[in-house]
């Protein structure tokens, strides 16, 4: 990568995500160890046309500490359950670079408009705040797969095609989906460290085969104990109002809840 295509890239960044203010990444001693192609992005940081660009836009070029790549947690946990997807469901697909392109953009999509926090008003209103709501005011969304007119005089070859494009981006969904969920702290651990459930909370509720870009949430109705002592289980009201009972490892704390307890811990 040289100098050019960095600028490139964080000018093709910022026009569609809007202009920011901090980026953060690895601490400079980690970008010095690194193998050739980490050195050289070292190199294009330290440049003078890197740094006189950032400085006309304001922008401030962050490292974590050193020797604590756990302050960077926060993005080495989404990246993390976005490789191992990738890598699964992508690792032998026969795609184009348009193709791969199209598939990846899609794919941002779906990551974007994760809820990271709950922000309804209204006891039956669930509405979260996405990332995607942040940078552009709303949720993105797919070019919905239902609308691609595949017809009887489209090809063989085409429609084989197409299906089997939305059999990887709905496999990578599957697959992200459940690490994501995973990645994200249970409701187990908010009893651990003291945070016990009260009665209003917003959690994601984990279910089977659930639609891509779809994000089931309940809020707790009331929470039921063990012999031990630990609440195991709680009593949800679904968005219809309909009341359900889950144990509390189907439930998971949104994203901003799970960096405020991290914070705590530090």
């Amino acid at each position: 990568m040289t100098t050019e295509r960095f600028l490139l890239a964080l000018r093709r960044m910022v026009a569609r995500r809007g202009m920011c203010s901090i980026i953060w990444s690895d601490n400079a001693k980690t970008f010095k160890c690194a193998k050739k192609e980490l050195q050289s992005c070292w190199r294009i940081l330290e440049s003078e046309e890197t740094r006189t660009a950032l400085s006309e836009k304001k922008i401030q070029w962050k490292f974590i500490v050193p020797r604590a790549p756990w302050w960077g947690g926060f993005y080495e946990r989404l990246v993390k359950s976005v490789k191992l997807p990738l890598k699964k469901i992508f690792g032998n697909a026969m795609l184009d670079a348009e193709q791969m392109t199209t598939i990846l953009t899609e794919i941002e999509a779906q990551i974007n408009s994760r809820p990271l926090t709950y922000i309804g008003a209204e006891p039956n209103d669930l509405k979260a705040l996405t990332p995607a709501q942040i940078l552009i005011g709303r949720n993105l969304q797919a070019f919905p797969s239902k609308d691609t007119k595949v017809t009887e005089h489209t090809s063989n070859a085409l429609k084989k095609r197409l299906q089997y494009h939305q059999r990887l981006v709905n496999g990578f969904w599957k697959r992200w989906n459940a690490e994501y969920l995973k990645s994200l702290t249970t409701l187990k651990k908010w009893i651990d460290i003291g945070r016990k459930m009260h009665v209003g909370d917003v959690v994601l509720v984990s279910e089977d085969n659930v639609p891509r870009g779809q994000w089931p949430k309940a809020r707790v109705e009331a929470t039921h104990e063990g012999r031990d002592g630990l609440i195991r289980s709680v009593t949800l009201r679904l968005p219809s109002g309909r009341h359900t009972r889950r144990p509390v490892q189907r439930l998971h704390v949104l994203e901003t809840c799970d960096a405020d307890i991290a914070a705590g811990l530090k």
